[in-house]
């Protein structure tokens, strides 16, 4: 008989082990950056993965009409993708939601060009400039992000950003949210107290420990 007889799968325990390797392709089929594309690929929906696709095109349609090569990175990248958010959220009437796929699309696109991390261009001597990282994670993008929502805010179509801890938002929250409205919540009026509280608690441990 067998030593293997009765054992489960009829494998040893070493064999069973090593049983995902068989899903491993060989040394002459493998191409990394292709199977991770794959498997970024895979976790997303029918419904996403076209959206994606179609904002994709819509960036090689607009480097086309500007006459830009959308597969040259230079140090102008990253404002040609600032500028793509801008027309392409028809001067930032579009919601958050098209911005997001336009980070995610421009992301991928570009870290499959080999671009990835915090962007980054200097000069090397008097001429010669490098450019380092995703042209999406550079300062002109996040910029023109900012701007998107400082227009949908003044539109009130997003909340405006508090942070209520620093004294000068605390007029900024009154007037936005408290002057002259006709019927203020209460959770409102108990936000813009509990503010009041924590500055005037924050002043007297200044006073205290002399910070200031």
């Amino acid at each position: 008989m067998s030593r293997l007889a009765d054992t489960r799968d009829n494998r040893t325990s070493a064999a069973r082990r090593d049983a995902w390797l068989e899903h491993v392709p060989s040394a002459s089929t493998y191409d990394a950056v292709a199977l991770a594309k794959d498997t970024e690929e895979a976790v997303r929906s029918e419904s996403s993965a076209k959206l994606h696709e179609a904002m994709r095109a819509d960036y090689l349609s607009f480097c086309g009409r500007v006459g830009v090569d959308p597969k040259d990175v230079s140090a102008s990248t990253s404002a040609h993708v600032a500028n793509f958010y801008k027309f392409r959220t028809k001067n930032f009437k579009l919601g958050l939601s098209t911005s997001k796929h336009i980070s995610a699309q421009m992301s991928l696109y570009f870290k499959e060009l080999g671009c990835s991390g915090l962007w980054s261009t200097g000069k090397v001597g008097e001429k010669d400039v490098y450019v380092n990282g995703n042209p999406n994670y550079s300062d002109d993008v996040a910029k023109c992000k900012r701007a998107h929502k400082a227009a949908l805010a003044a539109q009130g179509r997003v909340p405006v950003p508090i942070e209520a801890m620093e004294y000068g938002h605390m007029c900024a929250y009154y007037d936005y949210f408290i002057k002259d409205q006709d019927d203020v919540s209460p959770g409102r009026l108990c936000q813009f107290a509990a503010m009041m509280v924590a500055a005037f608690n924050m002043l007297r441990f200044d006073e205290v420990t002399k910070i200031l």
